[in-house]
């Protein structure tokens, strides 16, 4: 969502922070050489957070990041009773744990070092089973247990990349300690040995709670088979799918821990319990927030759309609308003003946006739908460029930076962008209505592709209601069950 931004003169965390490490995080996921890379703009939260007690505040920008928390309480209950499940064969007390669901379609979860165990609505729709959840929260558990954030955080501090392009926006070495504070760990990742010692100890706790231990083996392998579709298709996200890297070396190695414990893969069945509490759940991103749908991002809210340069993934946030270019070359940031009245677009864009960035060649966008101003400016090695566009009683704020000097190609795909801000029609807001994962019942003579029919709002179909079903080329639909569906 693009939120409204706090003054004329927003203060430079508010501002720049979340721009400066989108831009610092995608450099740095890039260079890992031991997982794939990244595939959308980064999340603005953590897998884990430090290695001390979160404070209330840290928590809640942590669920903001995450587009705060969503409330469905059937699958709530489901995941009470999963962490209750997990403390009793820990040895802890049965209230250890608080669990919540994040308003993302990212693919996460994530547990504090003070017992808060979160897990987004995108993990919840690839898991096709209460056993498949459990097995990831253990496994997160697990990480925390084993001070592994410890060694993360220590790792992400020797990142000289993330100390200097935080440094070098934010120019405030206290914003730069927030930026980290805030959890932009996921560059990050664990190693393969915490990595298969975290697997370990899930597999076993699950076991002892009395649930399939094959079923971490078995959201690996959606895991995988959901980052195969997002490179496919140009998705993803530096969530789990490139911070739990899924290799089958770390399939085999659960498969061969499961059995340590002398269980046998049972046969499957849809879980119709999960299926149940998943019923009705929003599926993909939240329309308040916006819809992005590639390049493209519509909000019916504001009643705004436009299309980012090529290249560009977006994230809608609380905050902002932000993303990346692939390979961490550029980083966009867009936010609104309300309330401004008549203000000079000139005088908006020449203030205080960037501390130490001067703006400069203030002028306007010639041939643009709306009035539109556009400055540039650089501060230590990045380079800016500005745009104010006023919409109604609005001005939209956009911050693209570079790490080299804009030329000619990326001054054009700029204005393009700006020249693309339109207005929503009334029909065209009315269309973007919010996709909900939902049940079909499968009758005698379904299978997989006529089930797949009745997916809505998404693209490859039959791909996503094999994934989201735990379903195999080759594999027949049990008549009776309830399959997952989107609609």
């Amino acid at each position: 969502m693009i939120a409204p931004a706090t003054g004329r003169r927003p203060p430079l965390v508010r501002y720049l922070a979340p721009l400066a490490a989108t831009l610092a995080l995608a450099a740095c996921a890039t260079q890992a050489t031991d997982s794939m890379p990244p595939l959308r703009a980064p999340d603005a939260a953590p897998q884990l957070v430090g290695v001390e007690q979160p404070s209330a505040r840290e928590r809640q920008r942590l669920a903001a990041a995450y587009g705060g928390v969503y409330r469905w309480p059937p699958m709530e209950a489901l995941l009470r009773r999963v962490v209750g499940r997990i403390a009793r064969v820990t040895g802890k007390p049965a209230d250890a744990y608080e669990v919540a669901i994040l308003n993302s379609p990212a693919i996460n979860a994530f547990a504090l070092p003070d017992g808060r165990v979160y897990v987004t609505r995108g993990l919840l729709a690839l898991a096709r089973d209460e056993a498949e959840v459990a097995a990831v929260l253990a496994h997160e558990i697990a990480h925390v247990t084993l001070d592994h954030a410890r060694a993360r955080a220590e790792l992400a501090r020797r990142s000289a990349l993330v100390s200097r392009i935080a440094a070098d926006v934010l120019d405030n070495p206290a914003a730069s300690r927030a930026v980290r504070a805030e959890g932009r760990m996921t560059l990050a990742r664990f190693s393969r040995d915490q990595e298969l010692e975290a697997d370990r100890i899930g597999v076993n706790v699950i076991f002892r709670a009395g649930y399939d231990p094959f079923a971490a083996a078995r959201f690996l392998e959606a895991l995988d088979r959901q980052r195969r579709m997002y490179r496919a298709s140009g998705e993803g996200g530096v969530d789990m799918l490139s911070t739990h890297p899924s290799t089958p070396h770390r399939i085999a190695a659960v498969i061969a821990i499961a059995r340590e414990n002398g269980a046998r893969a049972p046969a499957t069945a849809p879980d119709a319990a999960y299926a149940a509490a998943i019923n009705g759940m929003l599926y993909g991103e939240d329309p308040a927030r916006g819809i992005i749908r590639g390049a493209v991002f519509a909000s019916p809210r504001l009643g705004l759309t436009f299309t980012a340069p090529a290249g560009f993934t977006l994230e809608s946030t609380a905050d902002a609308v932000i993303g990346v270019a692939r390979g961490g070359v550029a980083a966009l940031r867009i936010d609104h003003a309300s309330g401004v009245g008549e203000a000079s677009l000139e005088a908006f864009v020449a203030g205080d946006w960037i501390e130490g960035v001067r703006p400069e060649g203030v002028r306007v966008l010639a041939d643009a739908p709306f009035p539109t101003v556009m400055a540039q400016g650089a501060g230590r090695g990045l380079h800016f460029l500005l745009a104010a566009v006023r919409l109604d009683d609005r001005i939209f704020r956009v911050i693209y930076a570079l790490r080299g000097d804009p030329g000619a190609q990326q001054q054009a795909a700029f204005e393009a962008m700006l020249r693309s801000f339109r207005k929503l029609g009334p029909d065209e807001a009315r269309s973007i209505a919010p996709l909900t994962v939902r049940l079909a019942q499968a009758g005698p003579d379904d299978t997989v592709q006529s089930l797949a029919a009745r997916m809505q709002g998404v693209d490859d179909p039959v791909g996503r209601f094999a994934i989201m079903n735990g379903l195999r080329e080759g594999d027949r639909l049990t008549p009776g069950a309830w399959y997952k569906i989107v609609e």
